[in-house]
């Protein structure tokens, strides 16, 4: 048993969800939506709005078979929260990503108008998240694979969540499509054009509305002690930095960077 599914129920009534006179299920209702989410333990299935006009590309992520579902349960509802209407989320959006190869983008948020605005892809926390951030930094990843199959999307967002300590604590890196990305046409040279930088802030902060998407500096309380992936990642991102700007002799170019931060 995974810890994200052994602390299942109690993530579920951390985020409202409330007994039935099923004792194997347990719903939560968003009034201002007039829909509800339902878990079913007997069955192990989690079952979205429909009625709401929720859009569910399979199943995939309704049942209890894969720690990452529990994490797209707790978005969902995250967004659901925020003000985002069920008929504006689609789980599990599918595109032909070759001949052979077809990817499943987790939750894609789209407008009233139907065009995508946010591409969500959803990882469990540590391994899975690092390891996407890694694929991200190094090639674009799933996300900017699905976002070169339908480019209105403005942001994307890379989410992880763990319920731990009687708490939610959840990591969101979120890239903004710039014009200079948009312009691309290929999921190369979107990914050569990005900077490879993560915003952290923006999307799911307390302050910040549904679509109203606003990217604010780190503060000092958002700060935390950097590990050994995370010197990786830094040190993956400075080298792309000197393959841009054709800096061959990397040695020396760390050498004078670390001299003239020191100055």
């Amino acid at each position: 048993m995974t810890q994200e599914r052994k602390y299942f129920k109690q993530l579920l009534a951390y985020l409202g969800f409330q007994n039935t006179k099923n004792k194997q299920i347990v719903r939560k209702n968003y009034e201002q939506f007039g829909c509800r989410i339902e878990v079913n333990f007997s069955e192990e299935k989690i079952i979205y709005p429909e009625s709401g006009g929720m859009k569910l590309g399979d199943l995939t992520t309704s049942n209890f078979a894969a720690s990452e579902n529990f994490v797209v349960l707790e978005c969902v509802n995250r967004l659901l929260e925020k003000g985002y209407p069920p008929s504006c989320i689609e789980l599990e959006k599918k595109w032909s990503l070759g001949r052979r190869s077809k990817g499943k983008l987790d939750i894609l948020v789209k407008r009233e108008d139907s065009t995508a605005y946010l591409m969500i892809e959803c990882k469990t926390s540590g391994e899975g998240f690092n390891s996407e951030v890694e694929h991200m930094l190094n090639r674009g990843g799933q996300l900017f694979s699905y976002w070169q199959q339908d480019k209105n999307a403005d942001v994307l967002c890379l989410y992880s969540s763990k319920y731990i300590n009687g708490n939610v604590k959840y990591e969101s890196n979120i890239v903004l499509i710039e014009e200079k990305i948009r312009k691309t046409g290929s999921v190369v040279e979107a990914h050569g054009q990005w900077n490879k930088q993560f915003l952290q802030k923006g999307v799911f902060e307390e302050d910040i509305n549904a679509y109203g998407i606003e990217f604010t500096p780190l503060c000092r309380q958002d700060l935390k002690p950097l590990g050994r992936r995370d010197g990786n990642t830094i040190y993956l991102q400075f080298l792309e930095i000197l393959r841009h700007n054709i800096v061959s002799d990397k040695g020396n170019a760390f050498k004078q960077n670390f001299q003239s931060v020191s100055l």
